[in-house]
């Protein structure tokens, strides 16, 4: 009998055999023959999937968002507000190793947006995605009194999902000017100008942030930005 193939499953392998070639060696190592080469597959039998080399990045592209809008949402099940929104963040920031890789992905993708119609429509509707979800998480911190109610969550939002985006091209250009603990102070700063005088909000992320960064780091962060 002709051996069964999970067409599913053999996409998902492509896919993720791209993101590892593009995270490691840039699109420019994303070719056909390359993933195929990375699966130990023959040539034609990603092609069978997948027409064009575009159309394979423009799935892990969506792949990429898909992983990240995953792990965000479960890691802010069962909050609501600031804690929801801070839980969030520290997914969609590239504050560790799978998040930075992810970062490398997504920025040699949007070198080619400008040449690829259909990688230029994804980054839209992604960015509209995570402002909806942010905006939402910051009226309800207004609601629940974490933030002041001369808040605009809507230009807010766009601020944080945009500062995403910069640590984004940052952490890949200039990754030592880059660590975690500055891209939290960079929140923190954004946010508590809408908090109440003193309150802070370095007790309000995720419990394994803290392990993100070290004191001498973090008070060299802090005179960067104060200078």
């Amino acid at each position: 009998m002709p051996k069964l193939v999970d067409h599913e499953q053999r996409r998902a392998e492509i896919v993720d055999a791209t993101l590892r070639l593009v995270a490691r060696d840039g699109l420019g190592g994303a070719t056909m023959r390359a993933i195929a080469k990375e699966l130990g597959v023959a040539n034609g039998a990603v092609g069978h999937y997948f027409t064009n080399q575009d159309a394979l990045l423009a799935a892990t592209y969506e792949e990429v968002f898909a992983r990240t809008n995953a792990r965000a949402a479960e890691r802010a099940a069962g909050r609501r507000g600031l804690d929801a929104l801070l839980a969030t963040l520290r997914d969609l920031l590239p504050m560790e190793a799978m998040t930075v890789d992810e970062a490398r992905i997504v920025v040699c993708f949007w070198g080619r947006i400008t040449t690829d119609e259909r990688l230029r429509t994804l980054l839209p509707k992604e960015h509209e995605a995570w402002t909806r979800s942010v905006q939402e998480m910051l009226e309800q911190a207004i609601e629940d009194g974490d933030l002041r109610a001369e808040a605009k969550p809507a230009p807010l939002a766009e601020l944080l999902v945009t500062t995403v985006h910069a640590m984004q091209v940052r952490v890949v250009t200039l990754p030592d000017r880059t660590p975690p603990s500055m891209q939290r102070l960079l929140v923190e700063q954004i946010l508590e100008a809408w908090t109440d005088p003193g309150q802070s909000l370095r007790d309000r992320w995720p419990a394994d942030v803290a392990a993100l960064h070290d004191p001498e780091t973090m008070s060299l962060n802090r005179s960067l930005l104060h200078s």
